[in-house]
């Protein structure tokens, strides 16, 4: 569905409360370790609280939804006086959000929005969508996409998570950009697999998209590796060259 983002008055930053209660706890509740973002935003949003005179506890929820929604239902039980969730499925977290609501604990959605619920306070997060355009543009300008008339370069996807409205988001940017060189022949993805819901990675696993490019380079790409591929996250991008290297194909230095 298109939406209008509405223009907004209110300072992006405020300053830190006066005083705090000694013993107030901010419950910061994120999807795993393995992502190394996770772990360095964590420590950063910590460091900020402990200057602000906060206490911080920081769950880890080791890529399940559900251990994520036992967690928050848990922070609320002690009585945080603040959620800060990036959520691995928010469906799966309607019901732990309610009750943080009924407890008039607040509520921030980081960097995922939640969905399905009202009891959110506040979200902050990036803007997926230009970042896709943004992709899609230095794919464009790089391969000079627009001279291309014929012998279209070979190209694809491996896009994020389907739980993720992130990553819905990223490959509508994406695609805007580069669906008229897809109609073009500018552009040529070999297995057909142009739609999100046919090039999404759940979890956005890397091992995963290693061993989904494993099978598209031994069905599609017998004797040359594609010319491109569009992977969401450095660590799908890795398990990619992993499983290029594995099967001893290269690609030229300006075709990754």
């Amino acid at each position: 569905t298109e939406t209008t983002a509405t223009a907004t008055t209110a300072p992006i930053f405020t300053d830190p409360p006066e005083t705090v209660a000694p013993g107030e706890v901010i419950g910061i509740c994120l999807p795993d370790q393995r992502v190394q973002r996770w772990v360095d935003e964590a420590a950063a949003m910590e460091s900020v609280l402990r200057e602000w005179g906060y206490e911080a506890e920081v769950l880890y929820a080791g890529g399940s939804a559900l251990e994520q929604a036992r967690q928050v239902e848990e922070l609320v039980e002690q009585g945080v006086s603040c959620l800060i969730i990036a959520a691995i499925d928010s469906t799966e977290l309607v019901a732990a959000e309610e009750l943080a609501h009924t407890a008039d604990i607040p509520v921030i959605a980081y960097d995922r929005l939640l969905m399905d619920t009202e009891a959110v306070d506040a979200y902050v997060g990036m803007n997926y969508l230009q970042i896709g355009r943004d992709m899609g543009t230095y794919i464009l300008e790089n391969k000079k996409l627009a001279e291309k008339k014929d012998d279209g370069f070979t190209v694809e996807f491996l896009m994020g998570s389907p739980e993720d409205y992130n990553a819905l988001l990223l490959y509508q940017g994406l695609t805007e950009v580069l669906q008229p060189y897809l109609e073009s022949g500018a552009l040529v993805c070999r297995t057909g697999r142009t739609a999100f819901e046919d090039c999404c990675i759940t979890g956005w696993d890397g091992e995963t998209a290693k061993a989904k490019f494993s099978r598209y380079l031994e069905e599609y790409y017998p004797e040359n590796a594609p010319d491109m591929v569009i992977a969401a996250t450095d660590e799908m991008a890795a398990g990619c060259l992993q499983a290029l290297a594995e099967l001893e194909k290269t690609v030229e230095d300006n075709a990754a």
